[in-house]
């Protein structure tokens, strides 16, 4: 069975080299391709044997280490003292009501962010750098919305220090 194939498979090839040969030769005759490649009698045809290309080379690939945890207290430090800025300038009236429910509204929204980032067990250096950059532009809020002219109760500030006299 074997030899069988074999003996049709060189038949086959012997027959396509010599026809591609005459072929090659009919086209060099009847178009005037006089190269000096091209000037032999019978036609010129070779098999040049090309070794393979190598394959590129490719790195192997590593895996990333997993992330290293760093403490959350400076995150939770912040929030704790921008409630209390929050919950004191309400009190010293220069939060009114929508001002400190909307502060209010973004500190739990970044809470809930945290949350989300501390599922796993282990704040990143990323996450925590993006917790402190939302906690900052929370703390510039906290600070443009006690210093606008919208106040609640008597509208002037009672001087030295507000209404709540020992807290300055």
């Amino acid at each position: 069975m074997f030899k069988k194939a074999l003996v049709l498979s060189l038949a086959v090839s012997s027959l396509c080299l010599s026809s591609m040969a005459s072929a090659e030769n009919y086209i060099y005759e009847n178009q005037g391709w006089e190269s000096e490649h091209h000037r032999h009698p019978g036609g010129h045809f070779s098999i040049h044997v090309v070794p393979p290309v190598p394959p590129r080379y490719v790195p192997p690939r590593y895996y990333e280490p997993p992330p290293r945890c760093v403490p959350g207290y400076q995150v939770d430090q912040m929030q704790a003292e921008q409630s209390s800025r929050i919950y004191a300038g309400r009190q010293d009236g220069d939060l009114t009501r929508s001002e400190m429910e909307s502060l209010l509204a973004q500190q739990d929204h970044i809470a809930s962010i945290e949350s989300r980032m501390r599922r796993d067990g282990c704040l990143t250096l990323q996450e925590r750098n993006d917790l402190v950059a939302r906690l900052n532009q929370a703390s510039r809020n906290i600070w443009r919305e006690r210093h606008d002219s919208e106040r609640r109760g008597q509208h002037h500030r009672p001087p030295y220090g507000g209404w709540n006299g020992d807290r300055y």
